[in-house]
């Protein structure tokens, strides 16, 4: 009998925030938001697994890696260079760059990579052929989907790069003029449509090869048959090379030439860490209710609020928290059943 109920239930899995911390009630009443927390991730019914002797090494055929072309064969990867790009925010900007005809996923990978999944052969050929993309004033950089694929940046020691030249005079507005001024910058390679077709006149866009050697000045030096004139560059992002090897992709302390390397952070998902939840008051206009649960009781206990707590500056025995009803945000659930707790 026991080990019946063994096999047919599983452990709460480790991303559920509250598996350690609450026991497992039998569907007390009135205590939904309670049910709702402590409810199990569901186990997948239809990914069925297997037992298969260990080996030295786990051994795979090329037969058995092309399983895995119905699911990532249409999928291209790619990475951002310089800061990482938000999910949300690359996601947007590709479906406008891309115009897809059928849907685009994007799933996150570790290390700042990205991975697009297309539903249609044509919208990945518009990305792949179509670039070379600049989402957010970097480039992107995009790679092909293997078999044995392995997230790996290319170390660029020469990137193209976007600038707009400010107040361009108007007499030297042509390929040539444009071309002269910004090779004080790098090597010139095209112009947008708005400074070709000349109907923008407050800057031109001009993007440029640059090499780590590239000074990137903020203004450039030109002389109209004599008079002396200073004209302002804007980058949309102004790279910086690795100082050992020249390198766009990895930052100083990180490379393989300095003998004091230090371990790449996890990166932040894009969010800024000032952006710290904040506690509110619970709303005075209801009162709220508080919770002790114990590990050894299968029932909640509710406590009124006048009721002496234990001091919140000092720990609570062990397996014992308290959460109290109030308006703060929680877990994407309605204001009035958010959830505080302490611990």
């Amino acid at each position: 009998m026991a080990s019946s109920s063994y096999n047919m239930h599983f452990p709460p899995l480790p991303g559920s925030p509250f598996s350690s911390l609450l026991p497992v009630f039998s569907n007390p009443i009135g205590l939904n938001v309670v049910s709702n927390l402590t409810k199990e991730d569901p186990v997948a019914s239809d990914f069925s697994l297997s037992f298969h002797p260990p080996a030295p090494k786990v051994p795979f055929s090329a037969d058995e890696l092309a399983l895995g072309l119905p699911d990532w064969g249409s999928c291209l990867v790619g990475y951002s260079i310089g800061p990482r790009p938000t999910y949300l925010s690359l996601l947007n900007v590709v479906k406008r760059a891309w115009n897809p005809k059928g849907s685009v996923d994007l799933l996150s990978l570790n290390d700042g990579f990205f991975l697009f999944k297309f539903s249609t052969p044509d919208d990945y050929q518009v990305a792949w052929t179509g670039g070379p993309w600049f989402f957010f004033g970097r480039p992107f950089i995009l790679q092909k989907w293997t078999l044995k694929f392995k997230p790996k940046r290319d170390e660029f020691s020469s990137i193209p790069l976007w600038i707009k030249i400010v107040d361009l005079p108007l007499a030297v507005w042509n390929p040539t003029g444009i071309s002269k001024i910004a090779s004080f910058v790098g090597h010139p390679l095209a112009v947008d449509a708005l400074t070709a077709r000349k109907t923008r006149l407050t800057y031109t866009r001009v993007c440029v090869m640059i090499s780590c050697n590239s000074p990137l000045p903020d203004e450039i030096p030109v002389s109209l048959d004599g008079d002396d004139v200073n004209l302002k560059v804007l980058y949309d992002w102004k790279p910086s090379p690795c100082s050992g090897c020249g390198s766009f992709v990895h930052p100083s302390s990180l490379c393989h030439i300095n003998p004091q390397q230090k371990p790449p952070t996890a990166p932040g998902h894009g969010r800024s860490s000032s952006r710290t939840r904040i506690p509110r008051l619970p709303s005075a206009s209801k009162p709220p209710l508080l919770f002790l649960i114990r590990p050894e009781s299968s029932l909640l206990h509710q406590i009124p609020l006048h009721q002496s707590l234990p001091n919140p500056s000092s720990p609570p025995p062990p397996c014992v928290f308290f959460a109290r009803c109030c308006s703060a945000d929680f877990c994407g659930l309605p204001a009035e059943v958010g959830i505080t707790f302490y611990f």
